[in-house]
């Protein structure tokens, strides 16, 4: 794109991040962790050959973006630890970090959710952030590892499970404005029930309260991360009347609801970073700061008393949470977290039991950070027609 006249000029690549660097290359990455590089002449503006690949098993976030870095002396950075690929396992995680793989094949799970009684989940099985739901939800037997949609490809998204654990309810999309909030037996021994439909709202995440509770919806703006998103609150047996609860300037996302529908924790960044807070519901009363140096995703202990979320340092938190008055008693940091997470929603679900957690991918070993020195002299650019000119 010129910065003179705003014209723009296809070059014909497939990526995400394209870094100039003053090698005389275009660095890129794409979704698969791969990162190419490309002969490009300023002068020109034309490509000088083909892409290479120079690297894999490279970091990529929900939205696309490629951890890599370029300097213009011929130096990179990487961050390498967990594969960029779309293939990720789900595990059984232990308070004490151990953790057990469940017998299911890796594929591109999302969102687990654990069935009250602790024997299945539900799990999308789409591409991260995506602003429209791509794949099918799934529901998984936990001690068999059998496998089943629940939901089609396209038709619907965020799987939340009821109270008493006989429905599985999860977003619809009704074109690009509009939802449906439906509630589906997990074994198809009902009629499907509409919780909510509304042709004009843009909700894209919520929390079932008990009954005679409350329940909570985000709403926001349609595939963006970074623009206002507000938490409302209804009636849980009439969804339809749902106000703003905690609406303001900031971000705020990741609500969760306590077992006995009295606390809403969920997390804002009015404070420049994700923090997370707890305040009763329906209100009034006070707001509670409960991570320290930034923390997200947020789950209730069903046990009750417990808040658990995911800090900035990459560590399992526990905070035990009093509330008279409402304040953490004692934070306990529980095992070090390199399992994948999300931009607003919580990518992992705590167990019945209050002592173990459903987590998607992870890798064997801290993800770092790699430097690269004389990059254009790797082995792969040296072939004919890879060279800058």
């Amino acid at each position: 794109v010129s910065l003179e006249d705003g014209s723009t000029e296809d070059l014909g690549l497939v990526g995400t991040n394209p870094l100039y660097s003053g090698t005389g290359h275009i660095v890129f990455g794409r979704l698969t962790g791969e990162v190419f590089a490309v002969p490009f002449s300023l002068g020109s503006r034309k490509l000088l050959g083909p892409p290479v690949r120079i690297l894999e098993d490279v970091w990529v976030g929900g939205g696309g973006g490629v951890g890599v870095a370029v300097s213009q002396n011929g130096t990179l950075v990487y961050h390498h630890g967990e594969t960029g690929g779309r293939a990720r396992r789900l595990s059984i995680v232990g308070i004490d970090g151990t953790e057990r793989r469940l017998p299911v094949e890796d594929q591109d799970y999302f969102l687990p959710r654990v069935s009250p009684d602790g024997q299945r989940a539900v799990v999308e099985n789409n591409t991260d952030n995506l602003p429209e739901p791509a794949g099918p939800i799934l529901l998984l037997d936990l001690r068999t590892g059998a496998s089943q949609r629940i939901a089609a490809p396209a038709e619907g998204q965020s799987p939340s499970w009821s109270r008493d654990g006989r429905r599985v309810a999860f977003l619809k999309f009704l074109g690009t404005t509009g939802r449906e909030i439906i509630a589906r037996s997990w074994d198809r021994s009902g009629e499907d029930q509409v919780l909510l439909r509304d042709t004009s709202a843009l909700f894209f995440d919520f929390r079932l309260g008990p009954a005679g509770g409350w329940s909570v919806l985000r709403s926001g703006s349609a595939g963006s991360a970074t623009i206002v998103q507000d938490i409302l609150l209804a009636p849980a047996e009439s969804l339809s009347r749902a106000r703003p609860f905690v609406a303001t300037a900031a971000r705020e996302v990741m609500p969760d609801i306590s077992p006995d529908g009295r606390w809403l924790a969920y997390v804002s960044d009015e404070n420049g970073r994700y923090e997370v807070y707890v305040q009763p519901i329906p209100g009034p009363g006070p707001r509670l700061q409960v991570s320290l140096a930034g923390g997200a995703e947020p789950l209730w202990s069903p046990k009750g008393g417990t808040l658990f979320y995911r800090s900035e340092q990459r560590f399992v938190m526990a905070a035990r949470i009093e509330t008279a008055p409402l304040r953490v008693a004692q934070w306990d940091t529980l095992f070090a977290d390199t399992y994948r997470r999300a931009a607003t929603r919580a990518n992992w679900s705590v167990f019945p039991n209050g002592s173990e957690f459903l987590m998607v991918g992870g890798s064997s070993a801290a993800a770092v950070t790699m430097a690269v020195v004389n990059w254009p002299q790797l082995p792969a650019l040296q072939r004919p027609g890879s060279a800058p000119r």
